[in-house]
């Protein structure tokens, strides 16, 4: 477990923490030299150079853990041992396009709009469930059809309480392609809920809507293309994602 963020601080601690040989040197202790992970949670413990017992506080042996789901229907997530927080990123399922209508003027299917993201950290303790649910994409319309919807991606609690965080599917496009597909919604975030990029109309099918870009720079849950030609059919959009990322 991390150690004390305040008041007394040993060096016995840190060896029971970090490991390492007696008899006990603080200079054994320097992030990334062996004993001590260069992670985020030890960013005040230095390299080299002046170290300190205050330097420690809040220190930790964990090592970051990531994981990341692409299906999963009512699924359990449970924290590894050691964890202390956990970041949290949700992307609703993206829309498929729609197929291309029979007329001489007006041949385009809409693109499907991209799924939403919502992301929340929050305090977590080792074996804490957390329960998910990843939403499909929506399949892509054949000629002459909208393309379905995007699914709902959630986080809701387990045995630790959270506020459900929801990435909301995208809508999906149109087989006339004027118009344009929502991008889903997204709400429970504590960090951020962002709306996913709508598709768009035009000449020779229309884009899908733009995935968000959120926790270490990944995406999930994009518009599938409309379709284009005569009863050409729209694409399928990408399917929803969750994130849990343990400190």
């Amino acid at each position: 477990m991390p150690l004390p963020a305040s008041g007394t601080i040993t060096l016995a601690q840190i060896q029971t923490e970090f490991g390492g040989s007696n008899p006990i040197g603080i200079n054994e202790y320097y992030r990334g030299g062996g004993l001590v992970p260069n992670t985020t949670a030890n960013i005040n413990i230095p390299t080299s150079g002046t170290i300190s017992l205050s330097n420690f506080y809040g220190g930790t042996a964990f090592t970051p853990v990531t994981r990341t789901y692409t299906t999963g229907t009512a699924a359990t997530e449970t924290a590894p041992t050691g964890a202390t927080n956990v970041i949290i990123a949700v992307w609703g399922g993206g829309g498929g396009g729609g197929g291309g209508w029979f007329s001489d003027i007006d041949e385009q299917g809409g693109g499907g709009g991209a799924g939403g993201y919502s992301q929340s950290t929050y305090s977590i303790t080792g074996g804490q469930t957390l329960v998910y649910t990843v939403g499909p994409f929506g399949a892509g319309g054949a000629g002459e059809s909208n393309g379905s919807s995007g699914t709902n991606s959630t986080v809701s609690s387990g045995t630790r309480t959270i506020t459900t965080m929801t990435g909301n599917g995208g809508a999906g496009g149109t087989p006339t392609g004027f118009g344009t597909a929502a991008g889903g919604t997204a709400s429970g975030g504590t960090t951020t809920n962002t709306a996913g990029g709508d598709g768009q109309s035009g000449n020779d099918g229309g884009l899908g809507g733009v995935a968000v870009t959120g926790f270490n720079s990944q995406t999930g849950g994009a518009g599938g293309d409309g379709g284009f030609g005569e009863l050409g059919g729209g694409a399928d959009g990408t399917v929803g994602k969750i994130i849990f990322y343990y400190t």
